[in-house]
């Protein structure tokens, strides 16, 4: 039961902390690429949808739970890092 409780949590908290992290890192990143920065934040929180439901599918895939804690954990280290390297001050 505990491990089912703890996929849920990683699915669910986990899942969403990875997916607004790859979105916040896609929009830095996007326009960089040359799309203006209303048309980077669209399409990064539409492609979200999709990351959301995949990482979703995949902490219920994991061996265990403590393995999807740990990849959560890794994978979301290179957007935090994209984040902080890349973030210029858009909120003002």
């Amino acid at each position: 039961m505990t491990s089912t409780v703890s996929r849920a949590l990683a699915a669910i908290v986990g899942g969403y902390a990875l997916t607004s992290l790859l979105i916040l890192a896609a929009s830095l990143l996007l326009p960089i690429a040359g799309l203006g920065q209303a048309e980077s934040v669209l399409a990064a929180s539409t492609a979200g949808f999709l990351v959301y439901a995949g990482i979703i599918m995949w902490a219920y895939h994991a061996r265990s739970a403590t393995d999807a804690w740990r990849l959560l954990a890794w994978a979301s280290l290179p957007p935090m890092i994209l984040c902080i390297v890349f973030y210029d001050g858009y909120a003002r």
